[in-house]
């Protein structure tokens, strides 16, 4: 499965994720657990806690999610910060 810009996906990468809608809308770190048919499976990290990841040589603050909180989210609010063998 890919990610919103095209990298391909894995079990333990690193990801930001996009959650909410409209302006209620943040980036939130997470850790991919997992695959559906049509959706990925995260597990959030960082309890009350912004951090900055670097995505295309730009950084962008996420934050703040709930530890290990698992979800599903569409690949279209995906994007992949980290392969987990990296």
């Amino acid at each position: 499965m890919k990610d919103a810009i095209g990298k391909e996906l894995s079990v333990g990468d690193e990801i930001v994720y996009v959650d909410g809608n409209g302006r209620g809308s943040s980036l939130n770190p997470a850790i991919v657990d997992g695959f559906t048919p049509k959706m990925v499976k995260i597990l959030t990290v960082h309890e009350g806690s912004y951090m900055s990841v670097k995505v295309d040589g730009k950084y962008i603050r996420v934050g703040p999610v709930k530890p290990f909180y698992p979800a599903t989210v569409t690949p279209a609010k995906v994007i992949k910060v980290k392969h987990s063998g990296e």
